[in-house]
């Protein structure tokens, strides 16, 4: 390998590999919060991103 080729390697590696650190620290630092779900909005997910239970369409029924 060439020595450009060389330092190209190296310069990606320090770019894909700092990066990926540097997000991880800022994700640690400050972490998303949760809020809980708001009962006025009746479409909310459950924790698994399903719809409620009586909103799920059964096997061979048309969903709306």
């Amino acid at each position: 390998m060439s020595t450009t080729a060389i330092v190209m390697l190296i310069v990606a590696i320090v770019l894909v590999w700092g990066g990926l650190l540097l997000s991880i620290v800022n994700i640690r630092r400050s972490p998303e919060e949760v809020d809980e779900l708001d009962p006025d909005y009746p479409e909310q997910p459950d924790e698994f991103g399903h719809p409620e239970p009586e909103e799920r369409s059964r096997v061979g029924e048309p969903t709306r």
